[in-house]
């Protein structure tokens, strides 16, 4: 198999252009996101995946996995992968937020209005220069069982 790469950022705060690059000749690529639940419909089309953050984000997570599947020459299918660091940037978050975790960037505020739901395993970072503000909001675990860590 020729070698394959993705190109695009390690590292995604809110927007961003992933290109599959294979040095073969394809057939079929299609590709998909996960957690699917933090970003916008997606768009783009065989090798090019562009992708943003839902506006309202009702999930939070500190990693995506992007996955292009394509094929070439009759029946050979192969999967590609990248993992990427997802970091928040400016923002508000309101209403209620399952999460899993998060991560806010150097530089941005994310401002907690509504209710963030973490898993028991759940962390959040605050890079250097960057800001969480709680403004009448909560994070909790989950199901309430005890207090978040």
């Amino acid at each position: 198999m020729a070698n394959t790469q993705i190109n695009g950022a390690d590292t995604f705060n809110g927007n961003g252009t992933y290109t599959f690059a294979p040095n073969v000749e394809i057939e079929s690529c299609t590709w998909s996101v996960e957690p699917a639940a933090m970003f916008q419909q997606l768009s783009g089309s065989g090798t090019i995946a562009n992708l943003s953050y839902k506006s309202n984000l009702s999930y939070l997570a500190p990693k995506a996995v992007l996955t292009f599947t394509f094929g070439y020459s009759c029946d050979n299918h192969y999967t590609v992968k990248k993992e990427i660091d997802l970091t928040l940037p400016t923002s508000t978050l309101s209403g209620i937020i399952e999460s899993d975790g998060f991560v806010i960037a150097d530089g941005a505020t994310v401002t907690v209005t509504g209710e963030i739901r973490t898993n028991e395993n759940a962390k959040t970072i605050v890079k250097p220069g960057g800001k969480l503000i709680v403004d009448g909001g909560t994070i909790t675990k989950a199901l309430h069982e005890g207090q978040w860590q």
